[in-house]
């Protein structure tokens, strides 16, 4: 299940605390992009490195 579709744990985590949302979709997406822009980079580095062939 992908990390911002919208589930029961998903929605109902956030409705315990009173975010909307919205609010908590935009953050997360933040983060998310955050970590796959890292993570794009540190696959691209990789073979300069040494990590990988």
């Amino acid at each position: 299940m992908s990390g911002v579709y919208p589930g029961a744990t998903l929605m109902g985590t956030p409705e315990l605390v009173n975010i909307p949302y919205d609010k908590y979709l935009k953050f997360t997406l933040k983060i998310l992009g955050t970590l796959l822009f890292v993570a794009a980079v540190i696959i691209a580095v990789a073979p300069y490195i040494g990590i990988v062939r």
